[in-house]
């Protein structure tokens, strides 16, 4: 990957956490970028593995922010966005790869729209059962352009590793809310579909690997108590839209609690709704 100036730079910001596993992987895709100016920053959330060696030595050029106590993943997120200074910022976590034109094709897409950000689909490789299976998630927004945030109010379709964000705009936000440790990524794209348009890219352009230590699957239902505590904080309570997007959540939430046969928390959510609808 040889450095072209002439280029925007585009800032990869990698949050690891005890990642060795799959991290040399994450970090061979960037080495095979077409793209050529980019810069890479891993913040290494106090990890006790061999993570920070293998940043160090896979012969790339890398900011590495060594972090002394864990954080949570939305305070982690700023920590390497602190460090970015590309015109452009992607995130890759470090059990996800990017296919080797990513950066060149969402760029492109992005310059040649006037996008604010971009997101594309992303092959699944699940590999939760021992057995990778390889399938397509797709990118769903009812538009591929524009106005994306009525869409993702009742559905999260991009993920993180897909995003890349103008910097103006990332910082315009604020960045990451601090106190989520599992929706981070959903209340920020919200903040950007609130005040930006985005464009999907209808084509698989990185890997998106579920295991049996992802926290999106072992903390399914914390995503949804999250979830439902970022729409409440991102919607007006007269928008018409209100009611419907928080019940969606809590149905999905319900059902979480129900897989999980956790019946204190089944009870505590249906009487809580019964005591908003009386009074």
């Amino acid at each position: 990957m040889m450095t072209d100036f002439t280029s925007p730079l585009v800032s990869v910001v990698i949050n690891c956490r005890n990642g060795e596993r799959y991290l040399t992987e994450a970090l061979e895709s960037i080495k095979l970028q077409s793209y050529a100016n980019i810069e890479v920053v891993v913040y290494d959330n106090a990890s006790s593995d061999n993570s920070r060696n293998i940043v160090r030595n896979c012969g790339l050029s890398i900011k590495l922010i060594e972090g002394q106590e864990m954080l949570l993943l939305g305070s982690a997120r700023n920590q390497a966005i602190k460090h970015v200074t590309g015109d452009f910022v992607c995130f890759l976590d470090c059990d996800d790869k990017f296919f080797p034109d990513k950066i060149t094709r969402q760029i492109s897409f992005m310059e040649e729209s006037g996008a604010d950000y971009s997101f594309h689909d992303v092959e699944i490789w699940d590999e939760r059962t021992g057995t990778r299976k390889i399938k397509i998630l797709k990118a769903t927004p009812l538009r591929p352009r524009g106005d994306m945030l009525t869409d993702l109010l009742f559905n999260n379709f991009i993920v993180l590793s897909s995003l890349c964000v103008k910097r103006n705009l990332l910082l315009s936000v604020n960045g990451f809310e601090e106190d989520y440790n599992h929706s981070e990524d959903y209340d920020l794209l919200l903040k950007l579909a609130k005040i930006s348009e985005g464009i999907r890219i209808p084509e698989p352009l990185g890997v998106y690997r579920l295991h049996k230590t992802n926290l999106t699957w072992t903390q399914q239902s914390l995503g949804w108590e999250e979830c439902i505590q970022i729409l409440t904080r991102n919607l007006n309570k007269k928008d018409k839209i209100f009611n419907s997007v928080l019940w969606h959540a809590k149905v999905n939430l319900l059902k979480f609690y129900l897989k999980e046969f956790n019946l204190r928390k089944i009870a505590f959510l249906i009487l809580k709704e019964i005591f908003r609808l009386k009074f």
